[in-house]
């Protein structure tokens, strides 16, 4: 089973994404997590810690004004918590 974040599905339906489609994913299999913002630091040092990891960004265009967010897993909360 495929995990992928809101933000995930979201950014890849151009139109508002309704109850149904999400129902649809749902029986499908997919998960949702919840997800963390995170600095590009962090985001660098998590990459390097978890290489499996789906960090999102947003406003991929204007690289300065893109946000990244990360899954709420327990190895992330962890990392976060010390470097915080």
């Amino acid at each position: 089973m495929r995990i992928l974040s809101l933000l995930y599905i979201i950014s890849h339906y151009k139109s508002n994404v309704n109850s149904d489609i999400i129902q649809i994913l749902i029986k499908k299999g997919v998960y949702f997590l919840h997800m963390i913002l995170v600095t590009k630091e962090e985001s660098i040092e998590l990459r390097r810690l978890f290489p499996n990891i789906s960090i999102t960004r947003t406003m991929k265009q204007k690289s300065k004004r893109g946000r990244r967010y990360a899954p709420e897993t327990k190895g992330v909360l962890e990392y976060l918590e010390k470097t915080r």
